[in-house]
């Protein structure tokens, strides 16, 4: 039906395309369509990456011109990344023909592979551990609410981790608001994507303005800055102990994504001399 539609569209315009744009996953049926509809008219086939196509959208809705150059923040769940591997918190610089990642939420893995879009619990084992070690599940203890932790499941998961099967690296937003969910009241499996952090935002929204950020830490590397999360998860896990209300906890949660996002933005804008940013 898709190569219907294309073919259909062709024709009717009475055009013969000269350029083909497909993401950039090798895998993907488009791309593979697009291969083959680059080779019948003759057409010049670009292979462009997820999230630059979001900083390039956001310029484009707001007709900025040709050459013009933006610090972008991408927050999307899942998209093929230049190096590999999964993307999906970016912080960009660049326009329409190139850009270049200088920041992004810390690669973790996604046990399941796409599995993990539909179960909070997944990644709140591969975050929880990340920030605590093999003994994260301790932590939690005497916590209500938090019955998927003794789950067999959770073993089968952990050992996926350990020895890399189907736990694709990945720097998800989406997957991060779907642990900081799991461990909030919404671990159970979601109907579509993104349903766990619908009601996460809107657990939060009554507390954005009365309450503080965790802190969140740049890690200092060589390449892109990438925030502590660790931090952040002790934070929680910290204020679940004490009693604070979970639509507290998620307005901090947000918060402290805010910041970060904003501190790497700051500073690559400074590095890069621009004075614009496009949140996609």
């Amino acid at each position: 039906a898709f190569r219907r539609a294309i073919d259909s569209a062709i024709a009717t315009a009475g055009i013969s395309p000269a350029l083909i744009a497909t993401d950039l996953h090798p895998d993907y049926a488009s791309g593979q369509i697009g291969q083959v509809l680059a080779h019948q008219h003759g057409a010049r086939l670009v292979r462009v990456q997820h999230h630059h196509a979001h900083l390039a959208s956001c310029l484009a809705e707001h007709r900025r011109p040709a050459g013009a150059e933006a610090v972008g923040i991408i927050m999307d769940g899942t998209g093929y990344g230049a190096d590999g591997t999964v993307w999906g918190g970016e912080i960009l610089v660049g326009g329409y023909g190139t850009a270049r990642r200088v920041g992004h939420l810390p690669a973790l893995p996604l046990p399941g592979g796409n599995a993990a879009a539909l179960d909070p619990w997944r990644n709140a084992v591969a975050h929880l551990r990340a920030a605590f070690g093999p003994g994260w599940a301790a932590q939690l203890n005497g916590i209500t609410g938090l019955d998927w932790v003794q789950s067999p499941q959770v073993a089968t998961v952990e050992a996926m981790i350990d020895k890399g099967i189907n736990s694709p690296l990945g720097s998800s937003t989406g997957r991060l608001f779907d642990a900081v969910a799991a461990v909030l009241g919404f671990a159970g499996r979601q109907d579509f994507e993104g349903e766990a952090a619908i009601g996460l935002e809107g657990m939060a929204i009554a507390h954005m303005n009365e309450t503080e950020p965790y802190r969140c830490d740049l890690v200092q590397t060589d390449g892109p800055m990438v925030p502590d999360w660790t931090q952040v998860w002790h934070g929680i896990v910290a204020d679940l102990r004490r009693g604070l209300p979970a639509s507290q906890i998620a307005a901090r949660f947000h918060l402290s994504l805010a910041a970060c996002c904003a501190t790497i933005a700051h500073r690559a804008a400074a590095d890069a001399g621009l004075g614009q940013v496009a949140l996609s």
